[in-house]
């Protein structure tokens, strides 16, 4: 996961050079927080996530992010000024795979920056292209990781940069796998990683 987090950061940012850079997340789950993470530990001079789940933006800042928005309280359009200064971001990664989030950003970013979109959108989305012509926004796919994002993810692992143990939510015995879900689908808003223990 770790690695897909930090091959969605090199296609906004290729090269990976993040450095000074204002870096825009929406979605908090474990992709989103891993990529904001990332971003941090490469030198972003700033991350902003998004959510509308308090506990998952809770949890992003506790691993160190800069701004956590939930956005069901306040718009994009007067968070990201508010958290990155009249410039706003410098790129967007979508990991929530839902288009009224990428709608939101596509109406609030500022012109021409990169849009990554990183999660997984079930069927066809209605998605504001007519806002990525006249915006010339850089609407970009990434899916996976290649051996360099793997190798990297290694190095930020070992440079301790990065908080994995904040993202297990709970664990399980193995023996106990329909309480594990059990509890995910009745803590969806909260459960990020559940661990089945052996």
């Amino acid at each position: 996961m770790l690695a897909v987090a930090i091959h969605a950061i090199k296609r906004a940012f290729p090269g990976g050079d993040v450095a000074g850079k204002k870096v825009l997340i929406l979605g908090a789950g474990t992709i989103g927080n891993l990529a904001a993470q990332s971003a941090r530990c490469l030198g972003a001079g700033a991350v902003m996530i998004t959510d509308i789940s308090r506990p998952k933006l809770d949890m992003a800042l506790a691993c160190g992010v800069d701004h956590a928005v939930d956005t069901s309280r306040e718009s994009l359009a007067a968070a990201i000024p508010r958290c990155f200064g009249p410039d706003g971001a410098d790129a967007v990664l979508e990991c929530t795979a839902n288009p009224a989030a990428l709608n939101e950003a596509l109406l609030a970013v500022g012109k021409g920056i990169p849009i990554v979109v990183v999660g997984v959108f079930a069927g066809l989305p209605a998605i504001n292209l007519a806002n990525v012509q006249d915006r010339e926004y850089s609407l970009i796919g990434t899916l996976m990781y290649v051996d360099e994002d793997y190798q990297d993810a290694i190095s930020l692992l070992e440079g301790g940069g990065i908080d994995f143990n904040r993202l297990i939510t709970r664990r399980f015995d193995i023996g106990d796998i329909r309480l594990a879900y059990r509890f995910i689908a009745e803590n969806k808003a909260a459960a990020q990683k559940i661990i089945l223990e052996v």
